[in-house]
């Protein structure tokens, strides 16, 4: 994958870490929650573009962005993991 952002200023603390995938995005989702990682979708395309000609490079950031949750919630050992198991992953 490539990330959105590559570089952040020293004061800003994001909820997630998106990522643009290079590889099927629910295969790689499916296999993130299989290992209890739960990544979303927090940019679904909405309904309401389907009727809308998109370029493609939108209709590429709506089908291949997904967010790794990097909260207070999760400490370096569970970010370790994270990172484990995105490594092991067969297609990246």
């Amino acid at each position: 994958g490539q990330p959105i952002f590559s570089i952040l200023e020293n004061n800003v603390t994001p909820l997630y870490f998106p990522l643009y995938l290079h590889v099927e995005r629910s295969k790689f989702q499916r296999y993130l929650a299989d290992h209890n990682i739960y990544a979303p979708i927090i940019w679904p395309k909405p309904a309401y573009f389907d009727n809308m000609k998109l370029s493609a490079t939108t209709q590429w950031i709506y089908q291949n962005i997904i967010s790794i949750p990097i909260d207070q919630r999760y400490d370096c050992t569970d970010m370790d993991r994270v990172k484990q198991v995105i490594s092991c992953y067969e297609e990246f």
